[in-house]
């Protein structure tokens, strides 16, 4: 346990959550480093109390075995402070999503699918369950993953978007700057000053008849 780090337990259920002193940092990346710029107490030490009152938190599982993306560390101790537990789990290994899958993550797979795994996950969404699919560029055919999408009701086109009206990041015409909806929730953060930038996005098209 390092100086100046945190454990919030619960007396009663002897649940108990440490939060590691870098944790309760903030961070800003500079033009030859990344250095600390502020403190994140508050949040950390809330999201504590939550995780140790809490019986039943959400887990989230994220794929391997064509190719994805790795997760890195900011996105997961994003998903750390939401109290989500994260595992990994290996398509090609196995048989089965597992029951305590709240939500499962294909994060930007650049191979495909096999037959067996989008038969794993169609059921795994018929029965109710939650998926997130990123995007990567691949000039990989993608039937199966197409296949899914379609099944959400959207479809993929190949390719990457160039933006031509000015909604782009600089001269980079590929890093786009989307108009945000700060009345959603979930986009809502983002009405704080902060931008959204979405770099070499593939075209989506949404299916009329589902």
């Amino acid at each position: 346990i390092l100086s100046n780090s945190i454990i919030v337990v619960n007396e009663d259920t002897g649940a108990y959550k440490y939060i590691d002193y870098e944790n309760l940092l903030s961070y800003a990346a500079t033009s030859s480093s990344i250095e600390a710029n502020g403190l994140d107490v508050e949040g950390q030490i809330t999201s504590a109390i939550v995780a140790v009152s809490s019986t039943d938190l959400p887990t989230m599982y994220y794929t391997g075995g064509h190719g994805e993306t790795m997760l890195s560390d900011a996105f997961q101790k994003a998903v750390s402070k939401q109290n989500i537990i994260l595992k990994n789990l290996n398509m090609y290994t196995s048989t089965e999503i597992p029951e305590d899958c709240d939500v499962l993550f294909l994060n930007g797979p650049i191979y495909d699918l096999s037959e067996e795994d989008t038969a794993l996950v169609k059921e795994y969404m018929e029965n109710g369950g939650h998926v997130i699919v990123m995007l990567a560029n691949s000039e990989e055919e993608m039937p199966n993953l197409d296949s899914l999408l379609s099944y959400y009701g959207v479809i993929r086109h190949p390719g990457i978007v160039v933006e031509s009206t000015g909604y782009y990041l600089g001269t980079y015409r590929t890093y786009l700057l989307p108009k945000v909806g700060y009345y959603m929730s979930i986009t809502r953060v983002f009405s704080d000053g902060l931008t959204v930038i979405l770099p070499m996005t593939q075209g989506l098209t949404k299916v009329d008849d589902v």
